[in-house]
């Protein structure tokens, strides 16, 4: 059937095929955007709780609740991070699909497929220009920041466990019960 066709014929088709591959492209593209824009927001959004937490442990009634609060963020830092990162590489390897994209497209309508962000995530140098690098840098730091204020609370709570097995721990309880 496709043997029938004439060139023109097979050109317009590989066009058409072109544009449909560009246009699920951008798609794809325009998705992840939105996504790396909402990790920030959420990993912001938790900042804040566990930040509130933070402010409640002046007791040490809840500490506790401040080291799983901030090993919480910890965690969810490390996955936010992955996930701009894999964000990164799938927006990467879109880019460098529409340059296999261009092979199927005669020269005559090259011009149709020209396309052109305002952002270039492929080289490091141009992805330190980017919010994206500098959300992922920020990301980080509260992660690795959140992660010693959680190992500053479990060491005040292992001591706090030590004084209390140090005043007769248990065995102080037995009166009560």
């Amino acid at each position: 059937m496709v043997d029938n066709l004439t060139e023109n014929e097979k050109d317009k088709i590989k066009v058409d095929m072109a544009l449909k591959m560009y246009e699920q492209g951008f798609s794809n593209i325009r998705h992840w955007d939105q996504i790396r824009w909402l990790v920030p927001s959420w990993f912001v959004t938790l900042s804040i709780g566990a930040f509130g937490v933070f402010g409640l442990s002046n007791t040490s009634d809840h500490k506790i609740f401040a080291c799983f609060a901030f090993l919480g963020l910890t965690a969810f830092a490390a996955a936010c991070y992955y996930l701009m990162g894999r964000l990164i590489f799938y927006h990467n390897t879109q880019v460098k699909s529409f340059e296999e994209i261009e092979v199927l497209v005669p020269k005559e309508f090259k011009n149709i497929l020209l396309y052109s962000l305002p952002f270039n995530l492929l080289k490091n140098d141009e992805l330190k220009k980017t919010a994206t690098y500098w959300f992922m840098m920020i990301i980080a730091s509260i992660g690795v920041l959140s992660l010693i204020i959680c190992i500053y609370f479990l060491i005040f709570l292992i001591n706090d466990f030590i004084s209390f097995l140090d005043l007769g721990g248990f065995n102080r309880c037995d009166g009560y019960l």
